[in-house]
């Protein structure tokens, strides 16, 4: 059951970064980005940086 939770956070974690990654590539404010997610545009684009670590952590084990 764990192995199957941490799959699908692991899941998720690629799709959001992906999609924020996305509209960054559009010109997609940070700003607009925070609103979305309900945060600032500070706090997304830590977001993005936490998801980055995590996905490219998981990428090397």
């Amino acid at each position: 059951m764990r192995a199957e939770l941490e799959a699908l956070l692991a899941h998720h974690d690629h799709a959001e970064l992906a999609l924020i990654t996305g509209l960054r590539a559009e010109g997609t404010a940070w700003a607009q980005i925070g609103r979305a997610l309900g945060t600032t545009r500070q706090g997304a684009a830590q977001r993005a940086d936490r998801l980055t670590t995590r996905v490219n952590g998981a990428l090397t084990q």
